[in-house]
Order: structure tokens, then C-alpha cells, then sequence
């Protein structure tokens, strides 16, 4: 039986403290692949341009998604990509200029934010390797594959959105959120990744909310209890340590996976 194993980026194999991918985990990842029969995917909500902070380890993944769902490769091979609608992006962002929220808009290779306030400065720098460009309130021609918003309390996300019956949002570990469409996923870029796939075991890896669904599909759902958030901590069985102990690859050798 194949065993296809998806992995979140920040968090779960990616230190955003220290700028790297653990040692050990390394290690993991390059036991993993040589292993017959295993594939490696990586799920995150970051966009392909930003995956330059794991260069060493990338050409280890043959899937790869990213932005949430919205934008999925198989080795060299686009095999998803759905932009956020434009008409939503042109009424979502009236809304919040008229709102006077900080907000981002993310394209496949570049990052744009209408100011760079503390609150905007302080989330960015905690994704490491971002460098956005102020738009203010100009003109943006690009597809759009999510937005941030940087309001003062979750509240306030699901006022901004209430409308929108397509559109769902994911949160930050430190208070930014990322604005996307409903019907994107991990959980459903998988489904795309593995359609046709018979007779596998698929397990999953993540720390964060956008993780939730992943790790519930998965036959082993691995949680990186890195997140303030206990209500994720009931997902799962399968608890692995937190990141910075750098024990993922003992606890794939505990569950006999190596």
C-alpha cells in the first residue's frame, strides 16, 4: 500500500523563530522519501514565490499546495488553480478602505498591503522572507489568490465577511488573517492530489486552524501543538512536540511509520 504523507510549512516543519526547518525534521523528511512507496505533499497558506525559506528541502515534496487550496502542483505540473473572484476583491477592499482596515492582497509571486503599521509590520515579520509593497488604495490588476485583513478582534472578521456566503477566513497564530474562498482547502487540495489513487494511507501533519479538516481526513492526523488555540487539541489522538523540541522524527519512529 502507498503511503502519501502532507505536511504544513509554518509550525509544523518550518521554525519561524529561527528561520529554518529543524534538524532533525530534515532528517525525516530525507528518511521518508527514500522510503519505497512513500510520497511527500506540503500544504500551506503561504504562495509559491515565498517558499524560498525551505529551498534546501523543496525538491523533496512532488505535491505541493498552496494558498490554503487555491493553488496545487504535482512536480512541475499545475494540477489547481482558483484565484479569488475579481468582483470580490474590488468590493472587498472598498469595504475595508471605507472600514480604514489594514489589508493585504496576495498574488502568486508577490505580496501588497495599503500601509505598513505596527500591527501589519508585526505579522509580517513573523512570516520571515515577505517584503510587501504598499498599494494604498491604487488599481490591482493581478489574480488574487487570498487577502489579510489586521482587525483588532475575530469579531470583526466575521462581521467584514458575513455577506460573502463564498468566502471563509483562517487566523494567524499572532492576530492577522488570511481571507479566502469556502470552497478551497487542504483537506479538498488532497482529495484533488490523490483522485484516482486506490488503496493508500494517507497521514497529515499541522499546527494551525486551515489544518483542521487535513488532519481529520487523514487515517493518522499528526497536531504540532504550537497554537494558544485548545480547541484544536481535540482533533486528533496523534500529538506530536511542539517545534521547537524538534521531536517529529521520534514520533514517527514511536508510531512505526520509519
Amino acid at each position: 500500500m502507498e503511503c502519501y504523507i502532507f505536511f504544513d510549512l509554518d509550525g509544523t516543519i518550518f521554525d519561524s523563530s529561527s528561520s529554518k526547518v529543524p534538524d532533525n525534521t530534515i532528517k525525516l523528511l530525507k528518511l521518508l522519501k527514500n522510503k519505497d512507496g512513500y510520497h511527500l505533499g506540503l500544504a500551506t497558506g503561504r504562495g509559491p514565490a515565498k517558499l524560498n525559506v525551505i529551498s534546501e528541502i523543496l525538491d523533496l515534496f512532488e505535491y505541493v499546495i498552496t494558498f490554503n487550496g487555491a493553488f496545487v502542483k504535482f512536480r512541475d505540473k499545475v494540477i489547481y488553480d482558483e484565484p479569488l473572484p475579481r468582483s470580490f476583491v474590488s468590493l472587498f477592499r472598498a469595504k475595508l478602505v471605507d472600514k480604514d482596515f489594514s489589508y493585504g492582497l496576495v498574488s502568486l509571486d508577490k505580496e501588497y498591503v495599503n500601509r505598513l503599521d505596527d500591527k501589519v509590520t508585526y505579522n509580517i515579520n513573523t512570516i520571515k522572507n515577505i517584503s510587501p509593497i504598499i498599494l494604498d488604495n491604487k488599481k490591482f490588476n493581478e489574480k488574487c489568490y487570498q487577502m489579510w485583513v489586521f482587525p483588532d478582534s475575530e469579531i470583526e472578521v466575521k462581521e467584514l465577511i458575513k455577506d460573502y456566503k463564498r468566502i471563509t477566513y483562517y487566523n494567524w497564530i499572532t492576530g492577522g488573517y488570511d481571507i479566502c474562498l469556502k470552497n478551497i482547502g487542504k483537506e479538498k487540495a488532497i482529495a484533488t492530489c490523490l483522485k484516482g489513487i486506490k488503496d493508500y494511507k494517507l497521514i497529515t501533519v499541522g499546527d494551525g486552524t486551515n489544518d483542521i479538516k487535513m488532519l481529520k481526513m487523514a487515517d493518522i492526523g499528526i497536531l504540532i501543538p504550537n497554537s494558544k488555540n485548545d480547541s484544536l487539541l481535540g482533533i486528533t489522538k496523534y500529538h506530536a512536540r511542539g517545534i521547537k523540541e524538534d521531536k517529529l522524527l521520534d514520533y514517527f519512529k514511536e508510531l512505526k511509520i520509519i
